[in-house]
């Protein structure tokens, strides 16, 4: 085994609590930690055992019979952990785009991983595989085992949510009407947001949202938040300058692996507006920050592109056409013939 870096963008404080579950096996300092104090954003570099990872928290053995810290995700820069072989040879072909070959090294790595947190892991790992692979349903399915082990986990900005009615269904969730009465909070959600854009379901799926908006778990509730936006761009007329100003100030307090579908809706809505600047810096978020849906990423940088042409940055309009072709090859462009409201 060896150590790698798994990158989490988030941001609160450190909860400390002294000893329990003391171990009577040897104790090897074997992961980091690297945090950013919340007053004076100073970075401290702390080492020991990752025991758990679940929700907001991070919790960290600093040895074998002292305090155990655990530190909110906000708060941290950066985990370094022991991975496996088949773990790691997963991450690189995730990262080469080698989709179908990394879901045979993460089962590998899964079966053999006696960690429960980092099995979890693995397993956002597998999801952002299907999400590329765009087996949608396959990555719900994920999703709400996980949630299942952690109802807090952070991994519910996987979940295949429909941000862009203007991809065709095939770049879609499919979801029955009976989904948005489904025991699962994440498949109503899912459900409701594939028949939020279908004239015969948007009153159903609206209501789901508005539903989950106000007793769904923390994260549910911000992404049924969030796909509430969407009404108003499926009906441009209602959408006024007061609902705009109220998404840049919302986002700035969602978390960092929220905002994709947030940026893309408010992007479109500051193109419609003629905001060419503000549209081409969050349209630009999900292709930078988000990219795991690669239809929405793609379409979400093509409207970057046309943003940038009304601004008249020509060249960088260019540039960013020609990033958004080898990115993302096998995209369908928004807005062809069978993307129209059912």
């Amino acid at each position: 085994m060896s150590t790698v870096f798994l990158w989490i963008l988030l941001g609160s404080q450190v909860l400390v609590q002294p000893d329990e579950d003391v171990s009577l096996l040897p104790f090897v300092a074997t992961d980091t930690v690297l945090r950013r104090e919340g007053i004076t954003g100073q970075t401290q570099k702390l080492t020991g055992v990752i025991e758990d990872l679940t929700g907001d928290l991070v919790q960290l053995r600093r040895s074998g019979g002292g305090r155990v810290e655990r530190i909110r995700l906000r708060d941290v820069i950066s985990l370094q952990f022991l991975k496996s072989a088949d773990y790691e040879n997963g991450l690189r072909q995730l990262a080469r785009g080698q989709w179908t070959a990394a879901l045979s090294s993460f089962e590998k790595a899964a079966a053999a991983e006696p960690r429960p947190w980092v099995v979890r892991e693995i397993r956002a790992s597998e999801s952002r595989a299907l999400l590329a692979l765009g087996r949608r349903a396959d990555v719900l399915a994920r999703i709400e085992q996980l949630a299942g082990e952690d109802p807090e986990t952070r991994h519910v900005a996987l979940l295949p949510l429909v941000w862009d009615e203007r991809l065709p269904v095939t770049q879609r969730f499919a979801a029955k009407p009976a989904d948005l009465r489904s025991a699962s909070q994440l498949r109503q959600l899912t459900a409701a947001s594939a028949l939020l854009q279908e004239a015969a379901h948007e009153a159903g799926a609206a209501a789901t949202l508005h539903q989950l908006r106000t007793s769904g778990r923390p994260r549910v509730r911000d992404l049924a938040e969030i796909q509430l936006w969407r009404i108003r761009l499926l009906h441009p007329a209602t959408l006024r300058t007061a609902d705009v100003r109220l998404w840049q100030r919302r986002m700035l307090d969602l978390d960092s692996e929220l905002r994709g579908g947030a940026e893309l809706l408010l992007g479109r809505a500051l193109l419609s507006q003629h905001d060419y600047d503000g549209a081409a810096l969050s349209l630009l978020w999900m292709p930078l920050m988000n990219p795991a849906d690669h239809a929405t990423a793609a379409s979400s940088l093509r409207d970057a592109v046309t943003a940038l042409q009304q601004a008249g940055q020509h060249t960088a309009a260019k540039h960013l056409e020609a990033e958004c072709r080898q990115r993302f090859p096998n995209q369908s462009a928004a807005g062809s013939a069978d993307d129209s409201r059912e």
